[in-house]
């Protein structure tokens, strides 16, 4: 990993610090988007149907593998698993802590079937908020995005306008608005996100800070 002083977020020449809005009063049509600057990733690959490989997980990471597939779990406030194949999760965790965990996992799973391997440097988050957000999504995405079918928790690896990226919903419900997260790799990341601005402007898409 780079010196901290050198780091640069995918989206850096975006320059959206000052571009963001400083009110937190909007329209709830309106989509806000920001992006989450530098969480550590790891891709995990293991033997679910093995219980010393789930429960050296669950006491390394402090979060329980997800049940189902497709979906998201969460254990400690700043860890996240994701479901992405019978085998395959991907755990996202705070700036700086990825390493340590790797270590962590490493050590547990030496004598499994099973690796692990930092891909945080790769990726950048899109985070967007509104009440909308499903219907801008739908312009470049072929999943079902119906409230009813994509809910709270779940995610999916899909195409967002031909871009690879992993969809998540955190929150979704009749009382708050959608937040999703678009996990996107480094070298579409400008790509995504101008097309998102674009495809949003309907929207009165506005960019915030995280």
């Amino acid at each position: 990993m780079p010196n901290s002083y050198l780091r640069q977020s995918p989206l850096a020449h975006l320059h959206l610090d000052a571009r963001a809005i400083s009110t937190s009063n909007f329209p709830p049509e309106q989509i806000l988007i920001s992006e989450i600057r530098f969480r550590d990733m790891l891709n995990l690959r293991g033997t679910k149907k093995d219980p010393n490989f789930t429960s050296a997980i669950q006491k390394t990471a402090g979060c329980n593998l997800p049940e189902k597939l497709n979906t998201a779990s969460r254990g400690d406030p700043d860890v996240r698993i994701f479901s992405l194949g019978p085998d395959e999760w991907l755990i996202v965790t705070k700036s700086g802590d990825g390493n340590i965990l790797k270590k962590k996992i490493q050590k547990q799973i030496k004598q499994q079937y099973a690796a692990i391997t930092p891909v945080g440097d790769g990726k950048t988050i899109i985070r967007l908020t509104g009440d909308n957000v499903r219907f801008l999504l739908a312009k470049g995405c072929t999943l079902d995005l119906h409230a009813s079918a994509f809910q709270s928790g779940q995610c999916a690896q899909t195409l967002l306008a031909r871009a690879n990226i992993l969809l998540h919903c955190i929150k979704s419900n009749s009382s708050d608005a959608d937040i999703f997260d678009v996990y996107v790799a480094r070298s579409f990341a400008d790509y995504a996100w101008k097309w998102i601005e674009d495809a949003g402007r309907e929207y009165k898409i506005a960019v915030i800070r995280t």
